[in-house]
Protein backbone atom coordinates (compact mmCIF):
# COMPACT_ATOMS: atom_id res chain seq x y z
CA UNK A 1 0.00 0.00 0.00
CA UNK A 2 1.43 3.11 -0.77
CA UNK A 3 0.26 7.28 -0.41
CA UNK A 4 1.15 9.59 -3.57
CA UNK A 5 2.54 13.00 -2.01
CA UNK A 6 2.17 16.09 -4.53
CA UNK A 7 4.00 18.76 -2.86
CA UNK A 8 4.34 21.59 -5.43
CA UNK A 9 4.02 24.21 -2.60
CA UNK A 10 7.79 25.33 -3.10
CA UNK A 11 10.05 26.21 -6.43
CA UNK A 12 11.40 23.20 -6.57
CA UNK A 13 8.90 20.89 -6.19
CA UNK A 14 8.15 17.31 -5.08
CA UNK A 15 6.42 13.96 -5.96
CA UNK A 16 7.07 10.95 -4.18
CA UNK A 17 5.47 7.70 -2.48
CA UNK A 18 5.16 6.76 0.99
CA UNK A 19 4.04 3.59 3.23
CA UNK A 20 2.23 4.31 5.70
CA UNK A 21 5.04 4.70 7.97
CA UNK A 22 5.86 7.70 6.16
CA UNK A 23 8.87 5.48 4.83
CA UNK A 24 9.64 7.28 0.65
CA UNK A 25 9.35 4.12 -1.60
CA UNK A 26 9.86 5.88 -4.80
CA UNK A 27 10.40 9.65 -5.90
CA UNK A 28 10.96 11.75 -8.93
CA UNK A 29 14.09 13.22 -9.82
CA UNK A 30 12.35 15.93 -11.67
CA UNK A 31 9.43 17.11 -12.79
CA UNK A 32 8.03 17.83 -15.53
CA UNK A 33 4.74 19.90 -14.95
CA UNK A 34 3.14 19.37 -18.44
CA UNK A 35 3.41 15.25 -17.52
CA UNK A 36 2.65 15.56 -13.90
CA UNK A 37 -0.41 13.36 -14.30
CA UNK A 38 1.22 10.78 -15.86
CA UNK A 39 4.19 11.21 -13.51
CA UNK A 40 1.71 10.18 -10.72
CA UNK A 41 0.43 7.39 -12.53
CA UNK A 42 4.37 5.98 -13.35
CA UNK A 43 5.40 6.58 -9.78
CA UNK A 44 2.31 4.65 -8.25
CA UNK A 45 3.02 1.61 -10.59
CA UNK A 46 6.59 2.09 -10.06
CA UNK A 47 5.67 0.67 -6.07
CA UNK A 48 3.40 -1.74 -7.23
CA UNK A 49 1.13 -1.36 -4.25
CA UNK A 50 -2.11 -0.19 -3.72
CA UNK A 51 -2.52 3.16 -3.57
CA UNK A 52 -4.31 4.26 -0.42
CA UNK A 53 -4.46 7.97 -0.14
CA UNK A 54 -3.04 11.26 -1.96
CA UNK A 55 -1.71 14.11 -0.07
CA UNK A 56 -1.00 17.63 -1.15
CA UNK A 57 0.11 20.96 0.39
CA UNK A 58 -2.89 23.05 1.20
CA UNK A 59 -0.86 26.28 1.03
CA UNK A 60 0.47 29.26 1.64
CA UNK A 61 2.24 28.97 -1.85
CA UNK A 62 2.03 29.75 -5.46
CA UNK A 63 -1.66 29.87 -6.45
CA UNK A 64 -0.76 27.72 -10.13
CA UNK A 65 1.15 25.07 -8.34
CA UNK A 66 -0.97 24.46 -5.95
CA UNK A 67 -4.37 24.45 -7.90
CA UNK A 68 -2.53 21.95 -10.47
CA UNK A 69 -1.74 19.57 -7.35
CA UNK A 70 -5.48 20.01 -5.88
CA UNK A 71 -6.58 18.98 -9.20
CA UNK A 72 -4.76 15.83 -9.93
CA UNK A 73 -4.99 14.95 -6.23
CA UNK A 74 -8.70 15.36 -6.74
CA UNK A 75 -8.97 13.62 -9.55
CA UNK A 76 -7.16 10.31 -8.46
CA UNK A 77 -8.71 10.62 -5.26
CA UNK A 78 -12.48 10.14 -6.98
CA UNK A 79 -11.20 8.00 -9.51
CA UNK A 80 -9.63 5.26 -7.18
CA UNK A 81 -11.52 6.15 -4.22
CA UNK A 82 -9.28 7.13 -1.56
CA UNK A 83 -9.05 9.56 0.62
CA UNK A 84 -6.68 13.10 0.40
CA UNK A 85 -4.64 14.34 3.15
CA UNK A 86 -3.73 18.11 3.55
CA UNK A 87 -1.63 19.61 4.77
CA UNK A 88 0.19 23.12 5.77
CA UNK A 89 2.90 23.84 3.21
CA UNK A 90 5.43 24.62 6.39
CA UNK A 91 5.61 20.84 6.80
CA UNK A 92 8.12 19.54 4.72
CA UNK A 93 10.66 22.63 5.76
CA UNK A 94 10.44 21.73 9.40
CA UNK A 95 13.86 21.88 10.70
CA UNK A 96 15.46 18.42 12.30
CA UNK A 97 16.13 19.40 15.63
CA UNK A 98 13.92 21.47 18.20
CA UNK A 99 10.54 21.37 18.96
CA UNK A 100 9.56 24.78 18.32
CA UNK A 101 10.18 27.89 16.30
CA UNK A 102 9.49 30.21 13.16
CA UNK A 103 9.35 29.30 9.86
CA UNK A 104 9.83 31.10 6.70
CA UNK A 105 9.35 30.18 2.70
CA UNK A 106 9.49 32.47 0.04
CA UNK A 107 6.99 34.25 -1.10
CA UNK A 108 9.40 35.88 -3.81
CA UNK A 109 9.50 39.47 -4.34
CA UNK A 110 11.19 40.79 -0.78
CA UNK A 111 8.52 38.54 0.78
CA UNK A 112 8.14 35.27 2.96
CA UNK A 113 5.32 33.50 4.47
CA UNK A 114 5.83 32.97 8.33
CA UNK A 115 4.78 30.87 10.93
CA UNK A 116 5.17 29.38 14.22
CA UNK A 117 5.66 25.67 14.91
CA UNK A 118 5.22 23.64 17.74
CA UNK A 119 6.13 19.43 17.30
CA UNK A 120 4.39 17.41 20.10
CA UNK A 121 5.22 13.40 19.27
CA UNK A 122 3.90 12.55 15.86
CA UNK A 123 1.80 15.73 15.23
CA UNK A 124 2.68 19.48 14.28
CA UNK A 125 0.69 23.17 15.19
CA UNK A 126 1.23 25.80 13.11
CA UNK A 127 0.10 29.42 13.73
CA UNK A 128 -1.98 31.21 11.00
CA UNK A 129 0.39 32.56 8.17
CA UNK A 130 1.55 36.02 7.54
CA UNK A 131 3.06 37.29 4.71
CA UNK A 132 6.00 39.66 6.26
CA UNK A 133 8.75 41.26 4.01
CA UNK A 134 12.17 39.85 4.74
CA UNK A 135 15.75 40.40 3.22
CA UNK A 136 16.95 36.75 3.49
CA UNK A 137 18.51 34.41 1.13
CA UNK A 138 16.50 31.29 0.48
CA UNK A 139 18.29 28.39 -0.15
CA UNK A 140 15.54 25.56 1.74
CA UNK A 141 15.14 22.67 0.08
CA UNK A 142 12.17 20.46 1.23
CA UNK A 143 12.76 17.60 3.62
CA UNK A 144 11.29 14.51 2.15
CA UNK A 145 12.17 12.17 4.96
CA UNK A 146 10.25 14.35 7.35
CA UNK A 147 7.46 15.28 5.33
CA UNK A 148 6.68 11.96 4.80
CA UNK A 149 7.18 10.68 8.68
CA UNK A 150 4.37 13.44 9.69
CA UNK A 151 1.82 12.33 6.20
CA UNK A 152 2.07 9.16 7.42
CA UNK A 153 1.43 10.34 10.76
CA UNK A 154 -1.83 11.90 9.34
CA UNK A 155 -2.69 8.97 7.41
CA UNK A 156 -2.51 6.42 10.73
CA UNK A 157 -5.04 9.22 12.31
CA UNK A 158 -7.36 10.14 9.55
CA UNK A 159 -7.02 13.31 9.01
CA UNK A 160 -8.41 13.25 5.71
CA UNK A 161 -9.94 16.08 3.99
CA UNK A 162 -13.04 15.66 2.39
CA UNK A 163 -13.00 16.81 -1.17
CA UNK A 164 -16.08 18.89 -1.03
CA UNK A 165 -14.72 21.12 1.53
CA UNK A 166 -11.38 21.57 0.00
CA UNK A 167 -9.75 24.68 0.26
CA UNK A 168 -6.46 26.21 -0.34
CA UNK A 169 -4.76 29.05 1.39
CA UNK A 170 -2.63 31.07 -0.89
CA UNK A 171 -1.68 33.95 1.39
CA UNK A 172 -0.64 35.86 -1.29
CA UNK A 173 -3.39 36.94 -3.89
CA UNK A 174 -3.17 36.11 -7.20
CA UNK A 175 -1.87 38.27 -9.73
Amino acid sequence: MCILVIDLSYQSGNIFTIDQTGKILEACASLDYPALPALAHNLVEKTQRELIAVSIPKGPGAFTPLRLAASIATALALAKKVPLITYPSFLGFLPETGISGRIHLDARSGLAYQSDFLIEEEEVFFSLPELVKIDLPFTQTANRNRLGFFIGSLYRKDAFTPLDTLKIDYVKEPR
